[in-house]
């Protein structure tokens, strides 16, 4: 069968200049006098061809990766949506460039705290099994990559003395475990014994109702006094937590931020303020670094690690969200300390329905014609990479700081309301430094517990 990607370039052959009518998606202007597309030439002339999307392999057709990403000390890595196999081994393969070659000695992601705290004692060579382990993770990252992905970064630092080891640190509130509680209690038992009575009287109600999107489940489904009961005590816990000796050290470090996740988690959803999580993750990142030093890779969604000022994304059937994301957060704090690299495909399929209870693969069509996506798929090579920070003129210069739409599915999708996924922001390159773009992903595979 033809590729519809491919079917579709040779039949457009317009020109790349783009107009952004009251922010709406970008629209293709008519051909130019050459009859050349121009944004595909210019792509053809800078994309660099990505040899595999698998993630073992050598790395050298990723070394542009080292002009892109230069002296900087935080490096999103995004994807337009969860679920994909090769979106996830593409950025392993970019993440072991990272850590292989420039020296990137944390993982932050965009998984919980908890669940980032198995990953790292695992990785650092402590007991359990990396599918057990996948298995377990938000269900964004329950697949058989995440497991390939443990094993690698255990098998990394397994000669490597302590000070070198790549760590793994969960950014996100989003669920809670009942390790969040257990290490919390240990620390204030070790250091402040005498208020452990006072600190176990809040986490009591605060505490663990249900596993996974259970907890999320009990907490929402309470009647509003006894939310508002729930979080005054999840607060109470923080300010425990937070008026103790300051402790330096990685110990005091991981208790206070399990205070803060336990606060956070009945805040995010007493509030369903999205915004609060990206500014959430963000702090966790620059925590993290304050305390250990060195470089940081972020892997999250692309509406997290990219850089727009403001973000406007809509995901069925939830209402249409603007606020700045994460990647804006490390963007205005580091400058170009922070390094945004998103990743974009054309079909496929995605494992996806968590929401609904009744996840599974899901055909993905090829994005509407205009689309930053679609646009990106009219270059030669089907997969690429692209430094977005390349001499361009004309339209080309036009179109880099033209409104972008690019299309984001999440928890749940609908397939009839394809074209309502949408990722919206004012300019390209306010956005990202640099694109990976794949023609195809295939669905991930979930881990075998």
């Amino acid at each position: 069968m033809s590729d519809p990607r491919l079917d579709r370039r040779h039949l457009l052959g317009l020109a790349a200049a783009v107009a952004a009518a009251s922010g709406a998606a970008l629209i293709p202007s008519a051909a130019s006098a050459s009859g050349r597309d121009p944004i595909a030439a210019w792509l053809d002339r800078h994309a660099v061809p990505l040899s595999r999307l698998d993630a073992g392999g050598e790395l050298d057709d990723l070394r542009a990766l080292r002009g892109i990403v230069g002296a900087a000390t935080i490096v999103g890595l995004g994807e337009p949506s969860h679920g994909g196999r090769e979106l996830f081994t593409l950025r392993h393969r970019a993440l072991r460039f990272l850590v292989e070659r420039m020296g990137f000695r944390t993982i932050a992601f965009e998984e919980t705290f908890g669940n980032g705290r198995v990953m790292d004692a695992y990785i650092a060579g402590g007991p359990g099994d990396a599918r057990a382990i996948a298995a377990e993770a938000g269900a964004p990252w329950a697949s058989e990559s995440m497991a390939s992905l443990l094993v690698w970064l255990r098998a990394f630092n397994r000669h490597l003395p302590d000070d070198e080891r790549v760590r793994f640190l969960g950014t996100d509130l989003v669920q809670l475990r009942q390790l969040n509680f257990d290490e919390l209690t240990a620390y204030v038992t070790e250091v402040a014994p005498d208020s452990l009575a006072e600190l176990e009287s809040h986490l009591g109600p605060a505490g663990m109702h249900g596993v996974g999107s259970g907890q999320v489940k009990w907490f929402l489904e309470l009647p509003a006094e006894e939310k508002a009961a729930v979080l005054a005590h999840a607060r109470a816990a923080h300010d425990l937590v937070m008026a103790l000796p300051e402790q330096s050290t990685v110990d005091g470090h991981v208790a206070r931020q399990h205070a803060r996740v336990v606060q956070g988690f009945y805040e995010y959803y007493s509030t369903g303020d999205r915004a609060m999580r990206d500014t959430f993750m963000a702090d966790s990142i620059d925590r993290w670094l304050g305390l250990t030093g060195g470089k940081a890779v972020y892997w999250g969604a692309n509406v997290h690690t990219a850089t727009f000022p403001e973000v406007t994304y809509t995901i069925p059937p939830r209402p249409t969200v603007s606020h700045a994301g994460t990647g804006a957060h490390l963007r205005a704090r580091h400058g170009r300390g922070y390094v945004s690299i998103g990743v974009v495909f054309d079909h496929g399929e995605l494992y996806v329905g968590w929401e609904t209870g009744s996840p599974r693969p899901y055909a993905i069509p090829a994005p509407r014609e205009g689309t930053t996506d679609e646009i990106l798929s009219r270059a030669t090579r089907p997969n690429y990479l692209v430094d977005l920070r390349s001499p361009a003129s004309g339209p080309v210069a036009v179109w880099l700081d033209s409104p972008v739409e690019f299309r984001g599915v999440n928890s749940a999708y609908y397939p009839e309301r394809d074209a309502e996924y949408t990722l919206k922001a004012a300019r390209l390159s306010a956005g990202f430094e640099a694109l990976m773009v794949i023609c195809r992903t295939a669905a991930y595979v979930p881990a075998a517990s």
